[in-house]
């Protein structure tokens, strides 16, 4: 037994069904942990979840766009911070799970495991080319979920000065809307930190460079909205203009 205190809880997906965000009273909680097992929280997963650079992809609370197991169609995955995952077919009010998530209830299991390897695939292993990006980028802060890094090209900026130390850029691919993505570069000190949150809450700047344009992140929010889980980057992208661009193409990504 234990004291549970009054919180706010945020929607989750618990036994199966959907549970929107609500009060919960202060109560006395039987601990039943031991005898408790989420349908999709993959054994294999679990076993292996302090290995890799991707590792938090198996533990806690995370919500990507992705593709129907079965059907093909795109939808979000989201796994709550217990364990319980579900599709979506929109985020938000009134959360329309994807029909084919209550179809194959007998299956959920193997398809999360599916769904959490392909996107550990695609957070590494994505082509900035394969992408078709908005030319409008909200002016206002907005959603964006990550599809993935392009680690086979890489942006050296270089001042040619010995006293400048060269700074290093890799783009990562958002989707920011239904249909939408949009290229962002990023210093590579931040890459770590940003993969580890699918879902942020992003304003950017856009500067133009030749007959295109190129984005920087200008601040951004982490999904849980604490404040304490803010960013706002020092970047002044009008000088980084101004710098010898070097693009590295065809790395290795491993």
């Amino acid at each position: 037994m234990h004291k549970r205190s009054g919180t706010r809880v945020t929607g989750h997906y618990r036994d199966r069904t959907w549970v929107a965000g609500h009060y919960r009273s202060g109560s006395i909680v039987e601990d039943r942990s031991h005898i408790f097992d989420h349908a999709c929280q993959n054994r294999e997963a679990k076993k292996s979840s302090n290995e890799g650079p991707l590792y938090w992809l198996y533990t806690g609370k995370v919500t990507f766009p992705s593709n129907c197991w079965w059907c093909g169609d795109e939808v979000y995955f989201h796994r709550d911070e217990n364990g319980g995952c579900v599709l979506f077919d929109l985020l938000g009010e009134p959360w329309p799970i994807h029909p084919c998530w209550e179809v194959h209830k007998h299956k959920q299991e193997e398809a999360s495991a599916g769904m959490l390897e392909n996107y550990k695939k695609a957070l590494r292993g994505i082509k900035v080319e394969n992408y078709q990006y908005t030319d409008t980028v909200p002016a206002e802060g907005f959603d964006a979920f990550l599809i993935g890094c392009d680690f086979s090209r890489r942006v050296i900026l270089n001042k040619d000065t010995p006293q400048f130390q060269e700074i290093f850029f890799r783009y990562l691919v958002y989707k920011i809307a239904d249909m939408e993505y949009m290229r962002l570069m990023v210093p590579e000190s931040a890459l770590e930190t940003l993969l580890k949150k699918p879902h942020i809450y992003l304003e950017v700047t856009t500067h133009k460079r030749g007959a295109g344009v190129v984005n920087f992140i200008k601040s951004l929010r982490f999904e849980d909205e604490n404040t304490e889980n803010s960013i706002k980057f020092t970047v002044k992208p009008e000088d980084y203009l101004q710098y010898k661009w070097v693009h590295q193409h065809n790395l290795s990504t491993a």
